[in-house]
């Protein structure tokens, strides 16, 4: 619920135009969604590297 919670404001955020927070709390959701194996990590995952952000994965490897 934490993690849905999360992802919904980093989304709100990022159509307020607050990248650098939207990418804050999108990384926090995607750990969260991670830890617990949500479905929807993929995409939240694909999200954040589209706004631009970096996840663990794709900065030991080309693409996670």
């Amino acid at each position: 619920m934490e993690g849905e919670s999360l992802w919904f404001l980093s989304q709100v955020l990022a159509e307020s135009g607050d990248s650098d927070q939207a990418i804050k709390w999108c990384k926090t959701a995607l750990d969260i969604f991670k830890r617990i194996s949500h479905p929807e990590a993929k995409k939240v995952r694909e999200q954040l590297l589209a706004w631009g952000g970096t996840t663990e994965e794709n900065c030991l490897t080309d693409g996670g």
